[in-house]
């Protein structure tokens, strides 16, 4: 074999940099990058700058190191000097960071350490950064190889005007799932049966953290706008927050919908959630690409969502599912009702739906185009 031969077969060792790896939905995103690397490729490793969380075990059980740094929660210039150690004992060839904090310190460290091809992965439209924020990560785009953002929207909306990256280091690669094997109808009934549904009834709900900007307020007035034209829904609102909770518990109260409106916080399981419902809903006032949406839809399960940040890259309107304009709970009721009335409607959105999912978002999709990056970075 000759050397030009023996050097191409070197593995490639990436290390990806994450604050840490609790349960959220960045964090499986790296546990489905990680987890579906080729291992005749690369040497995976992870390292944690706060602590590890619910999915490192899941990736140490799949022999991938994990490792934690310990990172207060204030400025520490000495993490800079641990991750060039780290990433020099590894030798590590790419640093793939996620998301702002790994952005910021994580680079720094690749740059401390001489790492030639850094990528930084941003999945969200700047929400609460400020100037600083825009010129660190503007400054510290001329070390990095490419920004991979998670939708044009966050490319277009965010990258370029706000963060001004040049367009070139830009590359989008979509989030994704892992496509489920799905539920049988018994399942189904036995899954509403546990949220006190009747088997028969229609059932609209949103899967996401209680925050203001995911809208649930605007949900809410739309299921009453539907329960007062004589239809009968219920809604499933998954999701939990101290804050946000009394003031939505108080809104169902106010509009008489305790009957037809459920909490169910927080689910860590979405499979017992979306083969319940006949519709999605996410009425968020911004958004970059959000990941519920793809795991409803890789569940059959039409959608009704704002005309925000990415959410257009994930809904062919009218074919996989409606855009409605954000805060507008009139318009969510008007489609949410088109639902209920034609069950036609529902099944060719919940078959298109799927085949959408299937071609666009898959996590093996999103792996390759992230090797693809790898390679193309180190030939």
């Amino acid at each position: 074999m000759t050397s030009k031969n023996k050097k191409s077969a070197k593995k490639i060792n990436v290390m990806h940099i994450v604050a840490d790896l609790g349960f959220g939905g960045m964090q499986n995103q790296l546990r489905i990058i990680t987890l579906g690397m080729n291992p005749e490729k690369y040497n995976v490793s992870v390292c944690c700058l706060r602590e590890a969380g619910h999915f490192a075990e899941k990736i140490r059980a799949a022999g991938i190191p994990v490792h934690v740094l310990g990172k207060s929660r204030k400025v520490d210039l000495s993490l800079i000097f641990k991750l060039r150690r780290l990433m020099r004992e590894n030798s590590i060839d790419i640093v793939h960071t996620h998301n702002w904090t790994a952005n910021l310190w994580g680079r720094l460290g690749a740059i401390a350490a001489g790492v030639k091809h850094i990528i930084a992965y941003e999945i969200n439209i700047g929400r609460g950064r400020g100037r600083l924020h825009h010129l660190i990560d503007h400054l510290l785009s001329r070390f990095t190889t490419y920004i991979a953002a998670n939708s044009e929207a966050c490319r277009d909306e965010f990258l370029i005007p706000k963060e001004r990256i040049p367009v070139e280091k830009i590359k989008i690669v979509h989030s994704a799932v892992e496509m489920p094997t799905g539920l049988k109808e018994h399942d189904r009934a036995a899954l509403r049966r546990r949220y006190g549904l009747p088997p028969d009834a229609f059932v609209a709900g949103t899967v996401s953290r209680l925050d203001r900007v995911k809208g649930h307020e605007y949900l809410i007035r739309a299921a009453r706008d539907i329960n007062d034209s004589g239809r009968r829904a219920y809604f499933l609102i998954a999701g939990e927050d101290e804050t946000m909770m009394p003031e939505l518990v108080a809104l169902v109260k106010e509009y008489n919908l305790t009957e037809y409106v459920r909490f169910i916080g927080w689910v860590t399981d979405v499979s017992r959630v979306y083969p319940i419902l006949d519709a999605f809903v996410l009425p968020s006032l911004t958004e970059s690409l959000p990941v519920s949406i793809i795991e409803a839809m890789s569940f059959g399960v039409p959608v009704v969502a704002s005309r925000v940040g990415g959410i257009p890259e994930l809904i062919v309107d009218g074919a996989t599912g409606f855009l409605t304009p954000p805060a507008d709970a009139s318009a969510l009721a008007e489609k949410i009702s088109a639902l209920i009335d034609d069950a036609e409607l529902r099944e060719r959105f919940s078959e298109e739906a799927l085949r959408r999912a299937r071609e666009c978002f898959t996590a093996e999709k999103m792996v390759r185009e992230f090797e693809a990056l790898y390679c193309g970075m180190m030939s």
